[in-house]
């Protein structure tokens, strides 16, 4: 059997359809003050969801053409993964932004206030409307993707709880009643997203597992169930100085993250290489291995991406090895990372 392909989340935005995006810009201020605006202007428009639905439509015709076994609908009216969740949910602010560091130092911008006790708001209905749509509109399964508790954490500024561990408590309680729904509704892949444990470890080793693991009780055997943990974004396309994780962070958390109830652990792999022996130390779930760049212009060929899956089926077998680009896909031009899709997809379908 080939090796089974996915996509992480994020796709490019189509021109027509005019969503800000912080893969645009540096300018969060901006940036969310015109998503606000976008809000409260146009998204309710019958003009917008046409748009909306075509742009969500061609992404997942394209990626099924592509090669793509298990898709997503490319996050396409998302700001950013982690505040178009909190922006409805309760609890959080975007009317006082605050200039802060986070994501290790890497990143210095604004960011919206946690101001009261968190709770699910319109989220639930917002993101099962979502997958509905689109898996009515796709021949592949579609994949729901959400922050985990920790990345909405840090991208975020606490000024309610004195407890971070209770912040932690309240958001798994929203993302596991998310899930839930999206379960009850038919959705079969889910995916939590998590690049922080590679960041903060100790905070990860502490209660961000056993966090994360809250998120997914109760989904039952036949829903595929994903972690993705990557090393962080760059700031622009093809920046080679960009603070990321230390990739050492993935051996002292994958022992305890492969018995924590994920089917799949999705890790970076491209950008920058891991040891490969990583992935003798997960025994029970299966890997999905970041297997193109999703920051740099530079189109892997067919030949380099079969030669890496070859070396990591050295340490762990076929049947538990998947293949995804390292993160979302926003910041590439569209023929590029078409390219490296269709690229990623014939190396995985001709191994092993």
């Amino acid at each position: 059997m080939p090796l089974k392909t996915t996509v992480i989340g994020s796709y490019p935005k189509p021109d027509y359809l005019a969503v800000p995006s912080w893969f645009e810009t540096n300018d969060h201020t901006d940036m969310l003050s015109r998503h606000g605006k976008f809000l409260s202007e146009k998204k309710a428009t019958p003009e917008f969801s046409d748009q909306f639905e075509r742009a969500v439509k061609e992404v997942l015709s394209e990626q099924a053409e592509l090669g793509i076994d298990v898709v997503t609908d490319g996050e396409l009216d998302r700001e950013s993964y982690v505040w178009y969740l909190c922006r409805n949910m309760k609890g959080f602010s975007f009317e006082n932004l605050e200039v802060c560091t986070y994501r290790d130092g890497a990143c210095t911008s604004v960011l919206p206030q946690v101001v009261g006790q968190i709770g699910a708001g319109r989220a639930c209905d917002a993101i099962i409307k979502q997958w509905t749509f689109a898996q009515a509109n796709s021949s592949m399964p579609v994949k729901a993707t959400i922050p985990g508790p920790l990345t909405i954490m840090d991208s975020t500024k606490n000024k309610f709880y004195s407890d971070e561990k209770q912040l932690s408590r309240d958001l798994v309680v929203v993302i596991n009643k998310i899930f839930t729904g999206l379960v009850e509704a038919g959705c079969r892949h889910i995916q939590l997203d998590e690049p922080l444990f590679v960041r903060e470890v100790e905070r990860c080793l502490d209660f961000g597992i056993d966090h994360a693991s809250r998120c997914i009780e109760g989904l039952g055997n036949e829903v595929t169930k994903t972690i993705h943990l990557c090393c962080g974004y760059p700031n622009y396309l093809d920046q080679t100085d960009y603070h990321k994780a230390d990739p050492q962070g993935y051996f002292h958390i994958a022992d305890k993250i492969d018995q924590a109830g994920f089917d799949e652990i999705s890790i970076e792999d491209t950008h920058r290489r891991n040891d490969l022996s990583l992935l003798a130390h997960f025994k029970r779930s299966k890997v999905i291995l970041g297997s193109v760049t999703i920051a740099s212009s530079k189109v892997e060929p067919v030949t380099e991406i079969r030669d890496r899956l070859k070396s990591a089926l050295n340490y762990i077998p076929s049947d538990r090895l998947g293949v995804a680009p390292d993160c979302g896909l926003g910041f590439l031009p569209r023929e590029i990372m078409r390219q490296k899709l269709k690229n990623m997809a014939e190396a995985a379908k001709s191994l092993p």
